[in-house]
């Protein structure tokens, strides 16, 4: 599959996780409950005032540098861009657009909602995170690793 073409799903799997991470999380929001309530996999709200991984960190910064870090990544994608390296940009996009649902809730609601639980051993998650996690896990190692 052409470059170009791979850019553009990728950018559409972007923008189709933020639709459905935003409606998954106002089903959790609404207070739907499913899954078993001693381990496995759960669907349920869980407010997540940290970051990454329930890493503790103040809120009021977590709100000043979410969006540096996402100006950062869309000016590495526009250099990404100016040498056609379309994959590299479609793998920010995957960063990039669900960051932006995560960064919502946090803005609207003073938390991130999360409502993936797969056990006490794991910590809970958004359809967001994962797919920011493919994301960065494609731009590393995905083809147009030249540099910038």
């Amino acid at each position: 599959m052409p470059s170009k073409r791979r850019f553009v799903l990728l950018v559409v799997l972007a923008v189709v996780t933020f639709v459905v991470d935003r409606g998954l999380k106002a089903i959790a929001l609404s207070g739907v409950v499913f899954g078993p309530a001693d381990g496995g996999i759960r669907f349920e709200l869980f407010p997540n005032p940290s970051i990454a991984f329930s890493l503790t960190f103040p809120a009021w910064l977590s709100l000043v540098l979410t969006p540096m870090v996402i100006a950062l990544f869309v000016a590495v994608a526009v250099k990404y861009a100016r040498r056609f390296a379309w994959e590299k940009v479609g793998a920010i996009a995957l960063v990039v657009i669900p960051a932006v649902s995560n960064y919502l809730d946090r803005v609207q609601r003073g938390f991130v909602i999360d409502y993936v639980s797969v056990g006490p051993w794991f910590p809970v998650f958004n359809l967001s995170d994962v797919v920011i996690v493919a994301g960065l896990v494609l731009w590393g190692v995905g083809k147009g690793t030249q540099k910038l």
